[in-house]
């Protein structure tokens, strides 16, 4: 476990299928909605930071088409069972069907996305796992907005595995991509961002 785990995982609890699909039954496809262009942070008072359980209660990603359910399980599964090798190659595959049928920044996609970077975080890969955030964070900021609970949920789960990032060579190199993404999406006061760059200046001799 990591200092970091509340955030990203805490909530869910044992991580099951209805974490990726939503609490409501699969229904019928809808269409991607219009890209908005990215609007200012709102002001923090009034958008609090999400933290200690509360990024997870926020989230209710858009159910996947009930023709995945078998292989969402599967992944689900074998995550619960530590097989996590098993867990990223049907997660891989998962991913490739989003993608190819609606496209990579589409919702279903990046939620299979978020799942990819949940198991590599167990792995111990966090930088990848970051990768991998900071892309679903920019994928949904551009379709949600930056101030969509969604995106800024995303936001700090690339905080959290940044900040688990072991090796400082990766680290530094991840850095500005999310001082960035905290600037933008939850504003260059907020806390989240005062936080990252406390913690990169820890790291730096």
């Amino acid at each position: 476990m990591h200092d970091n785990d509340h955030i990203l995982y805490a909530p869910w609890g044992e991580v099951t299928p209805e974490f990726w699909t939503g609490s409501a039954a699969p229904h019928a496809t809808p269409e991607p909605a219009p890209a908005p262009a990215r609007p200012e942070p709102t002001p923090e008072a009034n958008q609090p930071l999400a933290q200690e359980g509360d990024v997870d209660s926020l989230v209710v990603p858009l159910p996947l088409p009930a023709e995945h359910q078998d292989q969402l399980a599967a992944a689900t599964a074998a995550m619960a069972d530590g097989r996590l090798a098993e867990a990223e190659e049907i997660a891989r595959a998962l991913e490739q069907r989003m993608a190819k049928a609606y496209g990579q920044r589409h919702e279903y996609t990046a939620n299979v996305h978020e799942m990819q970077a949940h198991i590599a975080h167990l792995i111990g890969d966090h930088a990848t796992a970051t990768r991998i955030y900071l892309s679903v964070t920019d994928s949904r900021a551009d379709a949600r907005g930056v101030g969509d609970p969604l995106t800024r949920a995303s936001a700090l789960r690339a905080m959290a595995t940044w900040q688990s990032v072991e090796d400082r060579v990766e680290m530094l190199r991840l850095a500005d991509a999310v001082l960035a993404m905290l600037k933008d999406v939850t504003g260059e006061d907020s806390k989240a961002t005062r936080g990252a760059h406390s913690h990169l200046a820890q790291r730096i001799p």
